[in-house]
């Protein structure tokens, strides 16, 4: 967390849940596969709008007796081009509905202050401390909780993930080269 936010002056910090309307509907391997499919379609270009500006992300699968298998999601976004985190929460939330076929159920952690201290979710600058270890006391360490209910279920299952620096940074230069082919292009079809 702290590298990426070395790397940006400031995030856009998103929480969410993502799960499904009906609990029955996704036993752990259905919301394995569904997750995947998710992160799979997010690298695409033809989402490339909703994810462009993603510096990084934490999840966690969680499971409750009452909501069924869930993902717990702290999304990390350049605050360059940043949205309002209704926005944000609403275009990830559709997405993950299109991915399980209208199955899914998005949450947002922000219309909960008091279970999620809100703290550590909206724009948060390198350089505010503060702000910073907010995110991890409530966020990260909210994530890093053993869930009791889930350890039978989910065996050889990753719970926890983070995204790697190394290739959000790779696909930042792809991104980067590609603006810069399109703009070389241009130039080439305007000129006599």
């Amino acid at each position: 967390m702290n590298t990426i936010f070395d790397a940006h002056p400031a995030l856009q910090v998103v929480r969410l849940e993502l799960g499904y309307a009906i609990p029955a509907w996704a036993d752990i391997a259905t919301a394995k596969r569904d997750m995947q499919n998710f992160w799979n379609r997010a690298r695409g270009t033809s989402y490339e709008s909703i994810f462009a500006n993603l510096a990084g992300y934490t999840k966690k699968l969680e499971f409750t007796f009452s909501r069924g298998y869930y993902f717990h999601l702290i999304l990390l976004f350049d605050e360059a081009t940043s949205r309002s985190n209704d926005i944000r929460v609403a275009e990830v939330g559709g997405f993950w509905k299109k991915v399980t076929q209208g199955r899914g159920d998005a949450f947002d952690c922000s219309l909960s202050p008091n279970e999620y201290h809100q703290a550590g979710i909206g724009i948060i600058n390198r350089s505010d401390q503060a702000a910073r270890d907010q995110l991890l006391k409530y966020g990260i360490e909210y994530l890093t909780m053993k869930d009791q209910y889930l350890k039978p279920h989910a065996i050889r299952t990753r719970i926890f993930e983070t995204s790697q620096e190394k290739s959000w940074l790779t696909k930042r230069r792809k991104q980067e080269n590609a603006r810069q082919f399109a703009m070389e292009r241009e130039a080439r079809q305007q000129a006599p």
